[in-house]
């Protein structure tokens, strides 16, 4: 029987952020504010490997102090929203 493997890094390429890591996780961001505020959607809690990465960013200064305000992002993608739910 194959164990599951989980990776114990705290970002995609290993424990420190990279380039890869400063170009997805603003988008999982926006991603994770958007879904829940306009569809009412959360990632799910069985994410474990999704919510342990974005643990590991909100733990960084450096991440948290350039993501833009959960009520920036609402307001940015307000019209997109209603443009969607129009559909």
């Amino acid at each position: 029987m194959e164990e599951d493997k989980v990776s114990k890094r705290n970002f995609l390429d290993g424990d420190e952020l990279t380039l890869a890591d400063c170009n997805l996780l603003p988008k999982l961001h926006v991603v994770k504010i958007v879904t829940k505020k306009y569809r009412n959607y959360e990632f799910p809690a069985e994410m474990t490997g999704l919510w342990r990465y974005l643990k590991n960013a909100y733990a960084r200064d450096e991440f948290v102090n350039t993501c833009a305000a959960d009520k920036e992002i609402e307001i940015a993608y307000a019209d997109v929203a209603k443009r969607l739910s129009r559909s």
